[in-house]
């Protein structure tokens, strides 16, 4: 029988252990990999398999590149990424310095995809960026108007769902290179941050947070 009395001690005692100290998804994630380092944590369809070490690595590096971008804690990044490793490492990435991931739909095109980025973005105090894998240039080409006039810099990241890069190294994948995996400043966690922003599929009228 389940001990739900039991479960509401752990969840109030968890409670109180996250309010109290500087605490994010992070510090979980950090923890588990101080745990784990070399257990899978990623088997993707692609073939591509990242361990928790691995992955973590990753996610230190898009910290690094977030921050040479000018990306600062309370801000908010759209990401326009295919289901890939990488996409999860990179919302890790931009946590760990309070940056929270408007997770875009990749099937948008046009004004729903403008007003999903500009949704995400409209709360920016600083820089207003939309990462976007090449994938999808196409559609963020044809909405590259729009997107700038509300003050939306646009950077690529050359990666597809497959894991095939086309050859020719975007802006990120450049920053990505020279970042250096360990090295940030830390900024102050909460529990009261906004992780990401997922979107309404746009069915009905235009896409919501």
């Amino acid at each position: 029988m389940l001990d739900l009395l039991g479960l509401l001690i752990n969840l109030k005692r968890k409670a109180k252990y996250v309010q109290k100290n500087e605490w994010s998804i992070v510090s979980d994630w950090e923890a588990r990999v101080s745990s784990t380092p070399d257990s899978t944590f990623i088997n993707h369809i692609n073939g591509n398999t990242y361990t928790f070490k691995e992955a973590d690595t990753l996610s230190h590096k898009v910290t690094n590149a977030a921050l040479s971008l000018s990306i600062l804690p309370g801000e908010v990044v759209a990401i326009l990424v295919p289901s890939c490793p990488e996409y999860v490492c990179m919302w890790i990435g931009m946590a760990r310095i309070c940056v929270t991931s408007g997770l875009i739909n990749t099937n948008l095109v046009g004004k729903p995809l403008v007003h999903a980025v500009s949704t995400a973005v409209k709360e920016n105090n600083g820089a207003k960026v939309l990462l976007a894998s090449s994938d999808y240039k196409v559609a963020v080409e044809g909405a590259r108007a729009e997107l700038e006039a509300a003050g939306v810099k646009i950077v690529y990241y050359d990666h597809s769902a497959n894991g095939v890069k086309d050859g020719s190294q975007s802006e990120f994948d450049k920053i990505l290179a020279s970042a250096r995996p360990t090295s940030y400043p830390q900024g102050t966690r909460s529990w009261k941050k906004n992780l990401f922003y997922i979107y309404t599929s746009g069915t009905t009228g235009l896409p919501k947070a």
